[in-house]
């Protein structure tokens, strides 16, 4: 598990890039946290669009880890230790919300520093897609765009 600091949450309007998005803290790459998404907009989410940027945005502050997640369970943030048999079978969101001494914080948007995160995922309701960002130096770079409603048929199935 590595720090690979990412944001999940909700393109509103791609040409203007407009957007709103919870921080992830763990495994923000595409293989990690793109990968957990994309599994769980299928399984748990039963492919909903809507639902699914409802979880990513219910989080006051943010999320510890969202791979090797189930998202239909209910987040916490008691999780096992690192060095616990436990860790390794963990399948529970991780978020900030109940760390004592944390505050609510804004989601983070177009006009928030972004120098900070390495990957973006935003999911566009309206075309019904997932957008994927490498972000360098606050620059958001699309690598990938998933169209759900293809995914969606093999979900059905």
């Amino acid at each position: 598990m590595m720090s690979t600091r990412s944001m999940v949450g909700q393109l509103i309007d791609k040409g203007a890039m407009i957007f709103e998005a919870r921080y992830c803290h763990y495994d923000g790459n595409t293989e990690g946290v793109g990968q957990a998404l994309l599994d769980n907009w299928a399984t748990a989410m039963k492919g909903d669009t809507q639902a699914m940027v409802d979880f990513l945005l219910s989080t006051k502050i943010g999320w510890s880890s969202l791979c090797g997640s189930d998202f239909s369970k209910v987040p916490t943030w008691n999780r096992p230790k690192f060095d616990t048999p436990e860790y390794d079978t963990w399948d529970t969101p991780a978020w900030y919300d109940d760390r004592e001494g944390e505050e609510p914080s804004d989601p983070i948007r177009k006009d928030s520093d972004l120098g900070w995160l390495e990957f973006a995922y935003l999911f566009h309701v309206e075309t019904d897609t997932l957008h994927m960002y490498e972000i360098s130096y606050g620059k958001l770079t699309a690598i990938r765009q998933v169209t759900l409603s293809e995914a969606r048929e093999n979900v059905n199935a």
